[in-house]
């Protein structure tokens, strides 16, 4: 009935140990399929803890990274809407953009991204929270906080309330809103587009259906995720199938 309801579904049907990879100083490191989805539960659990509800915008401002996956699952999984901004955006478009969407919190991947987009992110009363990647890229900064530190308080919800996370997942539905995704701005203000759960599903079953994709391919993400192609092709898409 979702897109997280299908991907944490399909991702713990598989079970891999190496179901999301990524380098870290030359050095490959696995994630496996019960920590991502115990990840984007706890992020989730985080969120709503916060006050992020059903239909808040969220933005996320990040290069490719594991977090860019699972934080954009759990925003969905709250039935909240995921507004990715590109990393290279013009500052007064992404002014713009966290205006004109109204969000309520953004996740940021580090200290340099910040300091790019830091004149655009000032005084916006309605941007409650920035939530940082990277823990050192909070420091000093009014309204910041971790993303270690909102999977803490998510982990706290989980054992209060363990019933929890299903009751938000199940309550979102195919014709929600999952994402409004802002055009390039290159013939004036960028557009938003929006994106019901429903569109990215009928996506990724009708490739499935055509194309040889199986459990036992690997796949490398290139494509920036904030992309609708790589979005649902290298994402949602690789998820489902168990790559």
């Amino acid at each position: 009935s979702s897109v997280p309801s299908l991907c944490l579904a399909s991702t713990l049907k598989y079970g891999k140990a190496d179901s999301l990879n990524h380098k870290i100083a030359g050095k490959w490191i696995s994630v496996s399929a019960e920590t991502f989805v115990e990840r984007v539960r706890h992020i989730a659990l985080g969120l709503a803890a916060l006050g992020i509800k059903q239909g808040d915008r969220v933005t996320l401002l990040s290069e490719n990274r594991p977090e860019w996956s699972i934080t954009d699952l759990a925003i969905l999984s709250l039935g909240a809407i995921n507004v990715p901004i590109y990393t290279t955006q013009a500052i007064d478009q992404i002014r713009y953009i966290l205006t004109d969407s109204g969000a309520r919190a953004i996740f940021i991947s580090n200290r340099r991204l910040y300091k790019h987009a830091r004149q655009a992110l000032e005084r916006l009363g309605f941007l409650d929270r920035l939530i940082f990647f990277d823990a050192e890229g909070s420091e000093g900064v009014e309204r910041a906080m971790t993303l270690q530190a909102l999977e803490e308080n998510g982990r706290e919800q989980a054992r209060r309330t363990p019933e929890a996370f299903a009751d938000y997942l199940s309550a979102v539905r195919p014709q929600d809103l999952a994402t409004i995704i802002y055009t390039s701005g290159t013939t004036g203000e960028p557009k938003g587009v929006m994106l019901t759960h429903s569109n990215f599903i009928s996506n990724v079953l009708a490739i499935t259906d055509g194309l040889p994709i199986s459990s036992t391919d690997v796949a490398l993400s290139v494509l920036p995720l904030s992309h609708i192609f790589e979005r649902m092709a290298g994402h949602y898409l690789m998820f489902d199938a168990g790559v």
